[in-house]
């Protein structure tokens, strides 16, 4: 969708430009002929006789849209590091731990698998 940057015409026939600058800010040209409506909201054009008494000088911002390909590596990139973090914290039966265990259990469970890591034997470790 295109974002409004100013909502503005010019008359064919009295040469008036006008422009709308906020919304319901309805403005009409010197003869009368045109009107512009909706300031960077929306885009509302009247006429008394001929539409083709508008000339549109509207500006226009086109919105930044991620191609589909760039969303879907940037998935994949995520996808492998959290399979990483899995496999660093113990495999999927922690991460399966790891989706109802509490703040303290996480931090308890990455201290004991630190501690495994070195060598250091805990009793109470979550898993074994």
């Amino acid at each position: 969708m295109r974002k409004i940057i100013t909502n503005k015409v010019k008359c064919r026939l009295c040469g008036d430009v006008i422009e709308s600058t906020y919304r319901n800010d309805i403005k009409s040209c010197k003869c009368g002929e045109i009107t512009v409506d909706g300031g960077t909201d929306y885009i509302r054009r009247g006429w008394q006789t001929d539409r083709a008494n508008i000339i549109e000088l509207s500006e226009y911002e086109e919105e930044h849209k991620i191609p589909e390909e760039e969303i879907r590596l940037f998935q994949d990139h995520l996808r492998k590091k959290w399979l990483e973090e899995i496999k660093e914290i113990g495999g999927l039966e922690a991460y399966l731990k790891g989706l109802v265990m509490t703040l303290p259990e996480i931090q308890k469970l990455k201290k004991d698998y630190k501690n495994r890591q070195q060598g250091v034997i805990n009793n109470d470790l979550l898993y074994e």
